[in-house]
């Protein structure tokens, strides 16, 4: 096993997004690598937390929907199969874009996504992006 020992500056702006490259790129070195975070700088608890409880939960889980690419996780463990990704409204492959290989369903399974519509100002965009997710789905199942 590998353990990191750091230290960290208060994890907000530029250094923040820097501070969170570096702790979730370590974790993805081996399956077994531990990273202790030292301090009591602004965000380190919170940030350390979040990384634990996504982990946690992809342990404890038999799948996982995302509505965004896998490879966008920094986060994500090679090993972690059992991850399902679903395009939903700005995630949507663009007509001619090739869509995330990486957690698709695989095996010739239909993948289905239910939608709902917040209401108020908001409805018009969401039903917008709803009618092209399912135009988009037709499209791929077609004979």
């Amino acid at each position: 096993m590998l353990t990191f020992f750091t230290t960290a500056k208060p994890f907000h702006g530029h250094d923040g997004i820097i501070q969170r490259n570096a702790l979730r790129s370590w974790t993805l070195l081996h399956p077994e690598v531990e990273v202790n975070l030292f301090g009591s700088e602004e965000g380190a608890a919170q940030t350390a937390k979040q990384l634990r409880a996504m982990r946690r939960a992809m342990d404890l889980c038999d799948a996982a929907i995302f509505t965004v690419p896998m490879e966008n996780l920094s986060w994500m463990k090679s090993q972690y199969t059992h991850a399902i990704f679903i395009p939903v409204g700005a995630n949507l492959p663009v007509a001619g874009e090739s869509v995330s290989q990486k957690g698709n369903a695989s095996g010739g399974k239909l993948s289905i996504a239910v939608f709902g519509v917040t209401g108020g100002s908001s409805s018009e965009g969401e039903i917008g992006e709803i009618a092209e997710a399912v135009r988009f789905a037709s499209s791929r199942v077609r004979a």
